[in-house]
């Protein structure tokens, strides 16, 4: 059985997500910038993914990707030093403040050898996010999110309306990303 529907493509590592394999979509509603899909009885482990892009003209090139089944969604992990945990951020803060050139090559090295990030002085590497604004991917295990940094009820609120139960513990994940 074929699907007539899909995304060949998801490898969202920026949201802490990769899909090899298709994706099977059963349904799909556009509204503005904003494509909701389900996907198909046969597609393992994936449930929903919502995407809201940074303008409606890629919502319709997505759309009709979709009903293509050639859709494809790149959203490349953050390299910079946003990505870093908060204390060697505001280590970085103190060194740069405190003109600490020793301090600022050690978490150089130590930003890229420990997380793969690039300090904020070093050319950063153009990150690929397909033109996402927002980008919320349910299945089995839980929820991944981009672009939901200070909207976390807003993604709650998604999920409860799509079945998703954000206060069942056993069977929930919701890790975010931005």
């Amino acid at each position: 059985m074929t699907t007539s529907m899909g995304i060949d493509e998801l490898n969202a590592m920026g949201a802490g997500i990769g899909w090899g394999a298709g994706i099977g979509i059963s349904a799909m509603v556009r509204k503005g910038a904003v494509v909701f899909c389900e996907a198909d009885a046969l597609t393992v482990d994936f449930e929903k993914l919502l995407v809201e892009f940074e303008s409606e003209y890629l919502a319709i090139n997505f759309e009709a990707a979709v009903k293509e089944n050639s859709a494809r969604l790149i959203l490349d992990e953050d390299r910079s030093i946003n990505a870093a945990p908060k204390e060697i951020q505001q280590e970085w803060e103190l060194a740069l403040v405190a003109g600490n050139e020793e301090g600022l090559e050690a978490l150089r090295k130590e930003l890229w050898e420990d997380f793969g990030i690039h300090a904020p002085d070093q050319p950063q590497p153009v990150r690929e996010t397909s033109g996402i604004k927002r980008l919320a991917i349910m299945h089995s295990h839980g929820v991944n999110a981009f672009g939901f940094k200070g909207r976390e009820q807003e993604l709650r609120k998604w999920m409860a309306r799509n079945g998703f139960d954000p206060s069942d513990a056993h069977h929930y994940n919701l890790d975010m990303w931005d």
